[in-house]
């Protein structure tokens, strides 16, 4: 194979076309995904819900247009043929097991972790093909600058405003606020002991779900805003002016600098303390390789003595404000290792497959250890969420990519002016109307979608844009000082310090996390690239017949996943919005059935339709009405609870509705022993699929009373006595549950449907006794 120039001889005419016209609607597209990523980091629940579909649409649409213009343009992300064949080899797979994962569980949550990975890979490449360019990536590190900062700033408001100002109106009207956030949690119950445990926790968390996604961003964050304000103190000023505007530059970036450590250490990440200081001895260790840090006496008693003095304060200020964060640290150690021995368990079982993005939570109770308190969205290790969801194969690819990335970043590094290269007028043009299509987008696309959030009610605005705007105000006095060009190896404690977070926090899907990072590792493989100018891989649009294949690729993707999951998830969601305005049961009913029929693979819907169903029979009019409208519901649950239906949260469900009619069957002197039956073994899978549960083991075994079945009553109620006895939490003691009662069993006297499960357990365990001897 002939190995191609740095760049390939094409039309001039044709080549400035396509950088001024497609390539600039491209970068732009790339800078407001970038802001975008900020406003709305999803996670991974988010991302299984379908929050993340926009951004989706928006990098495939990117991916797409990508594709076609690279055919005719030098703009092209490289690749080589081995690494072509890895990645076609790694898609199969990733399809394969997502094919069969979506058969069980929710299969719309498995295909919106999949469209994820598409969108992130998308938003690899692209940025392979952009960040080519010097310029790009300088406006790059600046917004990743900027995004980071507002972030920290965001973070700090709610430490100091908006979260005691939620902690007061919740105490003032706690049931107003639960229903304000669509929470239903009786009193007592552990899902309103959970609520107020995070509404009361001081940890700021942005724009994201937790603040430890937030402190694995801020590590970023961290080392770019720290390794240019050391380019910036070891530049050299030549005039006057220069060196006015490099005293700015300097205070532009401490402030940002400080702003970012202040709010990393509100976040009480231990994960994020100790990846940062990792990452920063890796850093001095490149540091040193490359020349610019002498290791001698003096500069070791130096850096020591700054490393020293920084920990020191931190840790005094944490031991005087908030001594939780060393108290805590032995607890949070245990979880993280509950959380992996249950994970752990669940790769054995699925080492091949997975159990699909999206299906971790509904998968994870039924391994859960017994004295393990919440149910987790994700194991809190990238590593293992990667293998649990989608094999073990496609994990050990995973971490194999992003070790030679790394190592090839630190190649990289450890040439001086690798960034700089051989640039000529043309590449700078270019690279210059690239930069200001970044710009462009970042600025008008950003603030569209900051918008577009605050109408849908998923961002603060007034906040964003005071935070977003005071970090590009500091962003402008550092561009203004120069030493942004400059490669550094920052860039590659950057990702370090992420991806050792991310070992025990954060979710490696979330977009606020994700794409920073992967903007990063793109811009150490074009580093490496400049190192090998005569041994470049040759570019997707001129792999011979691959000339074709790639952008018909992209566009078949985009195309599959308007018609396959976009299009069916608008129209269920318009429908079901429609239904929740609807003025009539019945026609609430029928849109909700129309739009479960809109997206079959979307368990909720059927689920939300089971519900009106259930709450239809109640006004029944007469006995007869009951019985027929009560049967369709039961053929309703046992279908929706078949065997291939993971996770205990829809047999659970079942078995509340089915006591529900057996409570209706009771006041209309109907025959209920067919519900009060049905209901025992609805919450008998729920208990196979989360066997460590207090409440659904004394569920059950209110059932069983009310079926006649003492013997399971008594060993339901039996197990959920160990249990609670032997675990720690006591969210997951019988003092601490609440059991929905709507039919009493005779002897057991309450006044609320949800009644306090440590005495129903008592009189359970006595009257089993008393009907066994």
């Amino acid at each position: 194979m002939t190995k191609p120039t740095l760049h390939k001889s094409v039309s001039t005419a044709k080549v400035d076309s396509g950088v001024t016209s497609i390539w600039w609607m491209i970068a732009a597209g790339f800078g407001a995904l970038l802001v975008v990523s900020f406003l709305a980091p999803v996670d991974s629940v988010s991302i299984s819900i379908g929050m993340a579909l926009p951004q989706n649409l928006g990098w495939l649409l990117l991916a797409a247009l990508a594709a076609w213009a690279s055919r005719h343009s030098c703009v092209q992300a490289r690749v080589s043929r081995f690494e072509l064949v890895v990645v076609c080899v790694g898609l199969c797979w990733l399809i394969a097991v997502t094919l069969l994962t979506s058969g069980h569980g929710n299969g719309r949550a498995v295909w919106n972790g999949f469209w994820q990975v598409m969108s992130l890979a998308s938003c690899f490449y692209i940025g392979r093909a952009l960040l080519h360019f010097r310029q790009v990536r300088a406006a790059v590190i600046l917004l990743l600058l900027v995004g980071c900062t507002a972030m920290s700033f965001v973070g700090l408001e709610q430490v100091l405003v908006s979260l005691p100002a939620n902690r007061a109106k919740y105490a003032a009207d706690p049931e107003s606020v639960l229903a304000e956030y669509g929470f239903d949690a009786p009193p007592g119950s552990p899902r309103r002991a959970q609520f107020e445990d995070r509404l009361n926790s001081p940890e700021p968390f942005a724009n994201f779900a937790l603040a430890n996604s937030l402190a694995s961003l801020l590590c970023l964050g961290v080392f770019l805003t720290g390794g240019w304000l050391t380019n910036s103190i070891l530049l050299d000023a030549a005039t006057q002016k220069e060196k006015v505007l490099r005293w700015g530059s300097l205070a532009g970036l401490s402030i940002a600098l400080l702003t970012q450590l202040n709010c990393l250490l509100l976040t009480r990440s231990r994960t994020a303390y100790l990846s940062m200081l990792l990452a920063l001895g890796f850093w001095l260790i490149l540091e040193w390789m490359r020349g610019k840090v002498r290791l001698t006496g003096r500069t070791l008693r130096m850096v020591g003595g700054a490393v020293s003095a920084f920990v020191l304060v931190g840790f005094g200020w944490l031991l005087t404000v908030d001594s939780l964060v060393f108290t805590e640290a032995s607890k949070s150690i245990s979880y993280r290792l509950e959380y992996w021995q249950a994970t752990l368990a669940m790769i054995r079982q699925h080492a091949w497959t997975g159990v699909g993005l999206g299906n971790f939570q509904a998968y994870y109770p039924q391994y859960k250890l017994e004295q393990a308190s919440e149910i987790i969205a994700d194991p809190h290790n990238w590593v293992l969420d990667v293998a649990a969801t989608l094999s073990v194969p496609i994990a050990l690819l995973a971490v194999a990519w992003v070790g030679v990335t790394v190592s090839k970043g630190m190649g990289a590094c450890l040439v001086a002016d690798t960034a700089a290269g051989n640039e000529n007028e043309t590449e700078s043009q270019r690279g210059r109307q690239l930069a200001g299509g970044v710009a462009v987008g970042a600025v008008v696309g950003g603030g569209l979608s900051a918008a577009l959030l605050a109408l849908t009610g998923n961002l603060d605005l007034a906040t964003n844009l005071i935070a977003w705007g005071l970090s590009a105000a500091l962003g402008g006095l550092a561009w203004r000082g120069g030493a942004c060009h400059a490669s550094s190896s920052h860039w590659v404690a950057a990702v370090v310090a992420v991806v050792l977070s991310l070992l025990s926090s954060g979710s490696w899907q979330a977009s606020g996390i994700a794409v920073p990072l992967l903007v990063l590792l793109a811009i150490h493989w074009q580093s490496s690239l400049r190192l090998q100018s005569q041994e470049l891989p040759e570019p997707v649009g001129h792999l011979g017949a691959f000339r074709w294949v790639v952008p018909w690729v992209a566009t078949s993707a985009l195309t599959i996943f308007v018609l396959q999951t976009w299009r069916p998830v608008m129209q269920s969601w318009m429908l079901a919005e429609n239904a929740a305005a609807a003025r009539s049961v019945a026609e609430r009913l029928r849109l909700f059935e129309l739009a479960a029929a809109a997206d079959p693979l979307d368990v909720d819907r059927t689920v939300q339709k089971l519900q009106l169903l259930a709450a239809k029979v109640k006004e029944a009019p007469d006995s007869v009405a009951f019985t027929a409208e009560a049967a369709q519901v039961m053929v309703e649950l046992k279908r929706i609870s078949q065997p291939n239906v993971v996770g205990y949260l829809i047999p659970k469900m079942a078995g509340e509705i089915s006591l529900q009619l057996a409570a209706g069957a009771a006041v209309r002197a109907v025959p209920n022993q067919e519900y009060l039956t049905a209901a025992g073994g609805f919450y008998s899978q729920a208990v196979e699929r989360y066997p460590s549960s207090v409440e659904l083991l004394i569920q059950l075994a209110a059932a069983a009373a009310l079926a006649g079945d003492w013997p399971a009553a008594a060993q339901s109620v039996e197990k959920a006595t160990e249990i609670s006895k032997r675990t720690p939490h006591l969210d997951k003691k019988l003092a601490a549950q609440v059991i929905l009662l709507p039919l009493k069993p005779t002897g057991f006297e309450a006044q609320s449907d949800y009644v306090p499960a440590e005495p129903l357990a008592d009189w359970l365990r006595t009257e089993s006794k008393a009907k066994l001897r």
